[in-house]
């Protein structure tokens, strides 16, 4: 197998050789310096397991390595897709990546890894599914909307509503479209469902993963998402571990939080896809200011985080914590009060009501699949 793409990760298809480590000068002489080339090869294991083995080139070799790196604390099953061989498409989990630096002086510029992954089935005989479980009602003074908002890909094809005790279905109705940075997204009710504690189900191809998909990025300190050339700065995270070089950004194709480096700001925006760019978001008038953030869940369907707040013009400096919840295709992160917090301070209610969710039920559980055997 090799593979082409894991996720939103590329793993590109190139020369079966190890690339010579030579010098950065070399290497620009190769012209690869500026451009996020590989190679793959892949050594069978035990059956269902592969292990893929290949090299990153490319002045952001290192950046490309690290977020492979991280892929496996991801914990969904991934797609993996642009194969050689067609039948080793398919959904994976990935056991562990191991990545080393090629000698001085082109370490960052030459990347080595080790993906073990195992197969977990493929589009032929899984749906993918987003598990709703027991609906939560959050507690929040920003508004009272009660729809269950679940979302997939627009792509999305044959949406069910699953009981996975019984193997029930029933047509999922579209209650909306929205169009996002990268795709488009379709968004259903959760209490629309015949029965408790639904699955959606439905089919995706494999290369339209990820797409909607929320995203936390590092900005490393580089301001633009891409350079002057159009290549990708950013770095994408998968691990709650990750240690930020800039901003932490949570970005859902619909709208961005971006929390500056040591809790000194947070700021907003929004995708106005009339205008095919993010415009800045305002945030409300008030003494209180971000303190801290702490990312705690990062998964395909969901981004979960503990934000502190603090208000320094009070004596002693007042503090506050909300959870925050960044999910795919809402309008807008659900911010919720903490157990024994007491209801959140007015003037933070002041501060976050322009770039907070309304609704007061969360359906959205965790992404997976279901064997298609199990659905009637």
């Amino acid at each position: 197998m090799t593979v082409a793409n894991v996720y939103v990760l590329p793993v590109p298809r190139a020369r079966q050789r190890r690339p010579r480590e030579q010098t950065k000068n070399n290497l620009s002489a190769q012209g690869v310096l500026d451009s996020a080339s590989g190679t793959v090869s892949t050594i069978s294991t035990e059956p269902g397991t592969q292990t893929v083995k290949g090299y990153y080139v490319g002045k952001l070799a290192w950046k490309l390595a690290a977020e492979l790196k991280q892929l496996p604390a991801l914990g969904s099953p991934l797609p993996v897709y642009g194969t050689r061989d067609p039948d080793a498409q398919g959904y994976y989990a990935i056991e562990s990546v191991q990545t080393n630096a090629a000698e001085a002086p082109v370490a960052d510029w030459l990347q080595e890894y080790t993906i073990s992954l195992t197969r977990g089935g493929g589009r032929s005989s899984n749906y993918r599914a987003v598990r709703t479980g027991d609906i939560y009602q959050a507690d929040h003074p920003f508004g009272n909307e009660t729809t269950g908002e679940l979302a997939v890909p627009a792509p999305a094809t044959d949406v069910q509503w699953l009981d996975e005790e019984t193997g029930e279905t029933a047509t999922a109705s579209l209650v909306t479209t929205r169009s996002a940075e990268r795709d488009g997204i379709k968004v259903y009710d959760a209490w629309a469902a015949p029965f408790q504690g639904p699955t959606l189900v439905y089919d995706l191809p494999y290369r339209e993963e990820g797409e909607v998909d929320p995203r936390v990025w590092d900005e490393r300190g580089v301001g633009s998402k891409t350079d002057a050339d159009g290549t990708l700065q950013w770095q994408k995270v998968f691990s709650p571990a990750h240690d930020y070089a800039g901003e932490r950004i949570l970005d859902n194709g619909l709208y961005r939080l971006r929390f500056a480096p040591d809790g000194a700001g947070l700021s907003a925006e929004r995708w106005d896809d009339g205008a095919s760019s993010w415009t800045d978001q305002s945030l409300g008038a008030s003494d209180w200011e971000l303190s801290a953030v702490d990312v705690r869940r990062i998964g395909v369907e969901r981004v979960d985080a503990r934000v502190t707040f603090e208000d320094p013009t009070q004596s002693p400096t007042a503090s506050y914590p909300l959870s925050l919840s960044a999910k795919r295709g809402w309008t807008d992160p659900l911010w919720a009060e903490l157990d024994g917090e007491g209801a959140v301070p007015s003037g933070l209610v002041d501060l976050l009501s322009p770039i907070a969710s309304e609704q007061i039920y969360d359906a959205v559980g965790e992404q997976g699949l279901v064997d298609r055997e199990d659905v009637n």
